[in-house]
């Protein structure tokens, strides 16, 4: 990812840019696309693989240990052989710990953009566009439904906290790895239909945008 630094000028930039086609320019959705939601697609992409970078990691981590144990011994009890290869997890943890701390501020930044143009913005396919990013990251961000993860019970469901604090309980004996591995892989698996859904909304933003009529240009 980019130097926190340079990452924060970006979003600096990005966020007065915000603000001025919103005093100025509000109509113009041309220069909205190409000024604001363009730019933050491009600068969430990053933030996005990350997240889930942390995931994939936990799960080849989780399965490399998995497969090694049962080679190892396939007769012994899973909870017995999990114990004996608790040992290994902390160097993963630690690993987790550290991208999580890397993209810290840069999800920070992006949810703090997109809830800038979610309360600017009155076009409904512009602010789903900042909604989307929202869910990404937080399930129960906009305290409204949205199909099917509005099921979900909770916004830590499946966070990158609920992850760190499962492998320590692995590490402590009182959870299964099985029961790790299971909760990685369902996480993973929404956090990439969720990004599908932030996609497909930048596609149908960039439409909708680039269609309307220029209207500076129409004012001349």
């Amino acid at each position: 990812m980019e130097p926190f630094s340079l990452l924060l000028d970006t979003f600096i930039e990005l966020a007065n840019r915000i603000v001025n086609l919103e005093k100025i320019k509000r109509e113009d959705k041309q220069q909205v696309f190409r000024e604001i939601i363009d730019p933050l697609f491009i600068q969430l992409q990053p933030v996005v693989f990350n997240y889930l970078n942390i995931f994939s990691k936990a799960e080849e981590d989780v399965i490399e240990k998995q497969n090694y144990r049962i080679l190892k011994d396939q007769t012994k009890d899973r909870k017995s052989n999990a114990k004996k290869t608790n040992h290994d997890y902390p160097r993963t943890l630690g690993e987790i710990q550290t991208l999580r701390k890397e993209m810290l501020l840069a999800r920070s930044t992006v949810k703090a953009m997109a809830r800038q143009i979610r309360q600017l913005y009155k076009d409904e396919i512009i602010t789903e566009f900042a909604e989307r990013i929202l869910i990404f990251f937080d399930v129960s961000v906009c305290g409204i439904a949205l199909d099917e993860f509005s099921i979900l019970l909770d916004t830590d469901s499946y966070s990158q906290l609920k992850l760190v604090r499962l492998f320590e309980k692995v590490m402590d004996g009182q959870a299964d790895e099985f029961e790790l591995k299971e909760f990685i892989s369902e996480a993973h698996d929404l956090l990439e239909r969720k990004w599908v859904k932030v996609v497909n909304s930048y596609a149908a933003a960039k439409i909708h945008c680039l269609s309307a009529p220029n209207s500076i240009k129409q004012r001349k």
